[in-house]
This record gives C-alpha cells, sequence and structure tokens, in this order.
C-alpha cells in the first residue's frame, strides 16, 4: 500500500518571461499516470512486476519579476492566473490512473486520451475561486 509520505507525480515550474517564450501561461502534461504490465507469475498473477508511473506536468508562464533585489508584485490577474494553473498541476499529480488512455491530459499531447475538455477545466475553475 502507499503511505501518507508517497510521492504522488512531478511538476516544473518555468513562470518567468525570457526571449522566444510565449506569452501566455498553461500547464502542459509531460508524462501521464499509468500502471505497467508485470510479467506473468507461474501462479497467473501479473502484478508482481506492476508499478506505478509517476505523472509529470509543467507549468509555464510569465509571471512579473522581481526589480532590483525585490521580490514580485504580482498582480491580482497575475495570482488567479497562477491558482487556475495550478488547478492543472493538481489535476495531473492527483491523477492514478490504470492506463494512460484515461489519464489527465488534452489533445495536445503526444499520446491519445485524457478527460473530456469541459472536465479538464472544473479543478482549475475551483481553484481559482480562493483567490477571491
Amino acid at each position: 500500500g502507499e503511505s501518507a509520505s508517497s510521492l504522488l507525480g512531478y511538476f516544473f515550474l518555468d513562470i518567468f518571461p525570457r526571449d522566444g517564450k510565449y506569452s501566455h501561461q498553461c500547464v502542459y502534461p509531460l508524462r501521464p499516470s499509468y500502471v505497467t504490465v508485470g510479467n506473468d507469475t507461474n501462479d497467473g498473477d501479473s502484478s508482481a512486476d506492476s508499478h506505478r508511473v509517476l505523472p509529470a506536468c509543467v507549468n509555464i508562464g510569465n509571471l512579473s519579476r522581481g526589480t532590483d533585489g525585490k521580490p514580485s508584485m504580482l498582480r491580482f490577474r497575475e495570482v488567479e492566473t497562477f491558482f487556475h494553473e495550478f488547478g492543472h498541476v493538481m489535476h495531473c499529480v492527483l491523477s492514478k490512473s490504470k492506463h494512460s488512455l484515461q489519464a489527465w491530459a488534452w489533445s495536445a499531447v503526444p499520446w491519445p486520451g485524457g478527460v473530456e475538455q469541459d472536465f479538464l477545466e472544473v479543478p482549475s475553475m475551483m481553484l481559482e475561486n480562493f483567490v477571491w
């Protein structure tokens, strides 16, 4: 079983603007959550060598940078957008699918499957409401 301190997945932050980077914010899935297929043992149990592949995603953004050695003071809209995108991060990291086709993702990823577009936005819309 899993303990309360088990690793759930990975997320990476790329939140500041730089030359050549597009100007919007998004979360892009890097790897879906799924269970590998184990080898059959003599008793027919194929779970012996199975293991969970943990999901991974990246939050790509363009938040205001700090200046003159001072931390950034984000505009309200930036905070709201960050919370929205972090809802996608939570959706990705908390996904626990048996098959990668059922993992959190959308049509922009290089593997088929994912959740329906309207459901994809539900956790994000909920989390952005915590800003208010």
